[in-house]
């Protein structure tokens, strides 16, 4: 059984690994008013055309998470995660060095 959990961890943490930068980038999408659910791999989709961008709550509370979110996809292996750090938890490079969602 314990062979088996830590196989299953290897697959999390390696689903996750791959799939860092696109997990960031829908971050800084919807702190930047991307409808939730308009993400598709690569970019954002026009799904509606009225304002319906994320709740400002939800928004500043995703900023909270993304620091700890590089930390810990560093720690497992992503590259270049440090470019999605906020200002000041990285030397030089802040947010608008990151790169922009695709509209």
């Amino acid at each position: 059984m314990e062979m088996m959990l830590s196989h299953f961890e290897d697959l999390v943490v390696g689903h996750f690994c791959n799939g860092a930068h696109d997990i960031l980038v829908a971050c800084k999408a919807y702190m930047d008013g991307a409808q939730v659910g308009s993400l598709v791999k690569g970019g954002v989709q026009d799904v509606d055309l009225s304002d319906k961008s994320c709740l400002k709550r939800f928004k500043d509370s995703l900023a909270g998470y993304v620091d700890m979110l590089v930390k810990v996809f560093t720690q497992i292996g992503a590259e270049d995660c440090e470019k999605f750090q906020s200002p000041g938890m990285n030397g030089n490079k802040r947010f608008c060095g990151m790169p922009k969602a695709a509209t």
